[in-house]
């Protein structure tokens, strides 16, 4: 993969002195207990898990990666796969996997935020029919040089809703900033350079791609036609540069083994999952939409492959990456700090499409993101007419089965409290008039999503975590699993 432009480099040395005195050492381990000794501190282990007297069961994994991307404790990810092994021997799983973005480690926000989805998706009837077992995994690497605020009223209503339910904090304040937030805010702006350049040259190697391969691959040979087990990948803003990075060359050998080579027998073993995932969701991507463009090709050559000798190829996305149309940072933040990139010698080149004549410099798909790059978009996120939620229905339940006759619709809640919900449907942008003009027109039956969301979906760069978008979230996940009957 290619490296970053050499003038994030020189920033990232720069502006990391504006750290000192707050920032947060990258080879230090902030969840060293397991957790399994009673006298083990929730805010110091690496697994929790509710209380018995929480009205809903769950538990969440930290994995935490050193500033080149290495384990900073091995043990954590080796007692993560064996809990997980331990689960499904009695329960159908449900593995929720998220790698965070900027501004964010395993003592931060972020957490709380994470695991009240968790808590969220736990409490559904759907889950509780099923009697499905939720179970998180962080993979935290050190997206905040500076210590992270969690002083919000947001944040504190949190960490006391979720020390209800696990009986104690699950953040070590020890870990948080001192600072005011009005002082700390620009020296944090400045560590932008810093911590892309990081997720994209440094965290993003084989132990990430080894722990979401190693679960993804773990649950998938344990699925029986009794437990259906299921797992999702989730990354926000730099996780899903991380992850993006992490994917690419670690899928690609598994996904060729899969191809017929010219062959009329299909290789021993071959299966429809292109990848071990039920659902990979990129939200607010902080990637360089140069990767998406690379991983868009080649999953468009994995489906022709595939179409054309006659062997399985599921008519769902593989990959959803998912940008809203108000997310400043990557919107702007994103171009402004990669504006020089036409300079950098490793993007000398320009694609042509024959069709339409169109030159296109290489360093544009850098300096842009896959949701803010109209050559990419394939998807956009519209509204839509519905019959309405029952009053004793929530859009987050119902958005787990499908709307009679609106393919792609799922429910969203109003921002205004007393609103009943919206309908929202996602349907191909060429209908729209933004279709991709760069390469064939197959390419859009990729099976990578690239969506644009409406602002009253998504608020901001940050606002994955809201109720719109977890519901929206909800929507996808069924969307992945049953998009022949939807698209």
């Amino acid at each position: 993969m290619m490296k970053s432009v050499d003038t994030s480099t020189s920033l990232a040395r720069i502006t990391s002195v504006l750290a000192l005195g707050t920032r947060t050492d990258v080879g230090v381990l902030m969840r060293p207990k397991s957790g399994a000794d009673k006298a083990d501190s929730i805010s110091e282990s690496y697994y929790i898990e509710t209380s018995t007297s929480s009205p809903c069961k769950f538990s969440c994994s930290f994995i935490e990666f050193d500033g080149m991307g290495d384990y900073l404790l091995f043990e954590q990810h080796e007692d993560c796969w064996k809990r997980v092994i331990r689960l499904m021997a009695d329960q159908t799983v449900i593995l929720v996997i998220y790698c965070h973005g900027w501004k964010h480690n395993s003592q931060s926000a972020d957490i709380l935020h994470f695991n009240t989805f968790l808590s969220q998706l736990a409490s559904t009837k759907w889950v509780l029919d099923g009697r499905f077992r939720v179970h998180g995994v962080y993979l935290a690497w050190r997206g905040a040089s500076m210590k992270p605020d969690c002083s919000s009223v947001e944040d504190r209503f949190l960490e006391e809703k979720l020390q209800s339910l696990f009986g104690s904090t699950i953040i070590d304040p020890r870990w948080l900033q001192w600072l005011p937030s009005w002082l700390a805010f620009v020296p944090l702006q400045l560590t932008y350079w810093g911590r892309k350049a990081a997720a994209e040259d440094d965290v993003s190697g084989s132990p990430i791609s080894r722990t979401i391969f190693s679960l993804g691959y773990l649950v998938k040979r344990h699925r029986t036609p009794e437990r259906n087990h299921r797992v999702i990948l989730l990354g926000h803003s730099m996780g899903a540069l991380i992850l993006e990075q992490s994917l690419g060359n670690a899928a690609m050998s598994k996904v060729m083994a899969d191809w017929p080579w010219f062959t009329n027998a299909a290789p021993p073993g071959q299966d429809e999952m292109v990848l071990p995932f039920d659902l990979v969701l990129l939200l607010n991507s902080a990637a360089p939409s140069i990767y998406a463009k690379e991983m868009r090709d080649f999953l468009a050559a994995d489906y022709a492959v595939r179409k054309a000798s006659g062997f399985p190829r599921p008519e769902r996305p593989v990959i959803i990456s998912v940008t809203s149309e108000a997310d400043r940072a990557t919107g702007m933040m994103h171009p402004i700090g990669n504006m020089f990139a036409w300079l950098s010698p490793k993007l000398q080149r320009e694609y042509y499409d024959p069709r339409t004549g169109q030159r296109i410099p290489q360093s544009f798909f850098y300096s842009l993101t896959p949701g803010h790059n109209p050559l990419l978009i394939n998807r956009l996120i519209a509204p839509a007419k519905a019959p309405p939620l029952a009053s004793t229905e929530n859009a987050f339940e119902a958005n787990f089965r499908p709307i009679p006759g609106v393919p792609g619709g799922f429910y969203v809640s109003a921002r205004e409290s007393d609103g009943p919900p919206r309908t929202w449907q996602i349907t191909p942008s060429p209908a729209q008039g933004i279709a991709s003009t760069l390469g064939a027109s197959w390419r859009d039956k990729a099976n990578y999503w690239i969506v644009r969301a409406p602002k009253a979906l998504i608020r901001n760069h940050g606002d994955i975590w809201s109720q719109q978008c977890m519901e929206m979230m909800v929507a996808l996940w069924r969307m992945a699993e049953n998009t022949a009957t939807e698209s």
